[in-house]
C-alpha cells in the first residue's frame, strides 16, 4: 500500500488553486523544485499520472480529480482538528468578517480592533463598509488609501510575498473599482480639487514635503515614548550595519533642500494659529530651520522601526509620504488618517508606556481646549 504524505498533499492542493507549479510555490512558501519533487513524488508512489502539465499551466487526469477532491478534504478536516486543539490551549485562529457602518469607524473602532489583536493576535480580522469606500473615491487624494487596504487584502501575513494572480484579483478588485472612480472623476473635472478656484491653488503632480515633516513633528509630539523606544531599535540596528546612518542623513537633507512655507493659507493668523506659526518659525532661521528637520528625522527613524502588525502594512509609510507631498497647504488635519492607520496597524508597547502616553494625551488635549474656547490660539 503507498504512503502519501502530508506535504505532498498540500502541493497538490495549491497547485490547483493556482493553476500553476510557480503559483503554488509561491502560496506555499517553497521553491519551484520543491513543489515539483512532491508532485513527482505522489505521482510515482501512487503510480498513476495525476497531472497534465502545459506551457499555460497545469491540469488534472481523472485519477488527479479524485484525489484532490480527497485531499482538500483531509486538509480541511486537519485544519479543523488544529483549530480544535489550539481553542483547547486558549488560542483561536481563523478569520472573522465584520460589516461597520462610518460612525463606527470614526469612533472607537480602531481601539476595538487593537483589543481584539491582543486576545486573539491569530485571528484575521476583515471589516467591511461601503459607505466609507464610497467616500474615499471622491475625497482628493484620500483615494491613495484604498491601494494600501489592497495591499493588506492581497498580502495580509507577509512583508514581501503576495497571493497567486487569481487571488489577487478576487481580494482586490472592490479597491480597484474605487480608484478607477476617482480616476474618471479626475479626467471628467480636469483637477483633484473639488472646485475651480482649488484647483488653481492646488497644482497636480507638484511636491511639497512641508506636511511630511510637520506629521513626523506631530508624530514626536503624541508618542514621544513610543519614538524613543523604535530610536533605540535604530541604534542598535545602526551599530550592526552603520550604512544605515545614510537613511536618516539623506532625509535631512531632503528636509533642507525642499522645505518652504510659502502657501497663502499657511500666512494666515499667525502666531494665533499654532501649525502656522511653528512651521514659519521653522523657516525663520536656520537654527530653528535645523531642531525643526532633526525632530522629524528622529520621529522617522522610531516610526519605521515599530513592529506592525500584519508586516505587509509597512505600505502605510509610503503611501503616506505620496499622500502628503501631493498637498501644498502644510495642514495638520492631513495626517490625522495616517496617524489613525499606525495606531490600528502597530504593536502596542509595555503597559506603563500606553498609560504614559494616554496621561500625555490629556494634558495636551487640556491645553488645546482652553487655549481654543479662551481665544488665545487655535491649532
Amino acid at each position: 500500500m503507498s504512503t502519501i504524505k502530508l506535504h505532498q498533499l498540500q502541493a497538490l492542493v495549491a497547485s490547483a488553486e493556482a493553476g500553476s507549479i510557480r503559483g503554488a510555490a509561491r502560496t506555499l512558501g517553497l521553491s519551484q523544485a520543491a513543489v515539483t519533487r512532491a508532485l513527482r513524488e505522489l505521482e510515482a508512489s501512487e503510480r498513476l499520472p495525476l497531472l497534465v502539465r502545459a506551457p499555460e499551466g497545469i491540469g488534472f487526469t481523472e485519477y488527479g480529480k479524485t484525489l484532490l477532491t480527497h485531499a482538500k478534504l483531509v486538509l480541511k478536516q486537519l485544519e479543523h482538528a488544529q483549530s480544535d486543539l489550539e481553542r483547547m490551549r486558549g488560542r483561536v485562529e481563523g478569520r472573522l468578517s465584520v460589516g461597520v457602518t462610518p460612525w463606527l469607524t470614526m469612533t472607537f473602532l480602531a481601539e476595538t480592533v487593537l483589543r481584539f489583536r491582543e486576545r486573539m493576535p491569530d485571528v484575521r480580522l476583515e471589516l467591511y463598509e461601503a459607505l466609507m469606500a464610497v467616500a474615499l473615491c471622491v475625497r482628493q487624494t484620500n483615494v491613495i488609501w484604498l491601494p494600501l487596504y489592497a495591499w493588506i487584502a492581497c498580502s495580509p501575513d507577509r512583508v514581501f510575498v503576495l497571493p497567486p494572480v487569481r487571488q489577487m484579483i478576487a481580494r482586490a478588485w472592490p479597491y480597484a473599482v474605487g480608484v478607477g472612480l476617482f480616476l474618471a472623476y479626475w479626467l471628467w473635472n480636469g483637477s483633484i480639487s473639488l472646485s475651480k478656484e482649488q484647483t488653481v491653488m492646488h497644482p497636480d503632480f507638484s511636491i511639497h514635503v512641508g506636511n511630511v515633516y510637520f506629521l513626523l513633528f506631530m508624530c514626536a509630539l503624541l508618542f514621544p515614548l513610543h519614538l524613543l523606544a523604535g530610536m533605540k531599535s535604530f541604534v542598535a540596528q545602526v551599530r550592526t550595519r552603520p550604512w544605515l546612518i545614510a537613511i536618516p542623513l539623506a532625509a535631512f537633507a531632503l528636509y533642507w533642500a525642499l522645505f518652504r512655507v510659502d502657501h497663502p493659507f499657511n500666512q494666515v493668523a499667525e502666531p494665533w494659529m499654532v501649525h502656522n506659526h511653528i512651521i514659519l518659525l521653522a523657516q525663520s532661521t536656520w537654527w530653528w530651520k535645523a531642531a525643526f528637520g532633526l525632530i522629524g528625522v528622529v520621529a522617522g527613524c522610531g516610526l519605521a522601526n515599530t513592529r506592525l502588525r500584519p508586516p505587509s502594512a509597512w505600505m502605510l509609510y509610503p503611501l503616506t509620504f505620496f499622500a502628503l507631498a501631493s498637498s501644498w497647504m502644510v495642514e495638520h488635519r492631513y495626517a490625522l488618517v495616517p496617524i489613525a492607520l499606525w495606531l490600528v496597524f502597530r504593536e502596542r508597547e509595555s503597559g506603563k508606556i500606553e498609560t504614559a502616553t494616554t496621561a500625555l494625551w490629556a494634558v495636551l488635549a487640556v491645553c488645546f481646549c482652553l487655549g481654543t474656547f479662551t481665544g488665545r490660539f487655535s491649532l
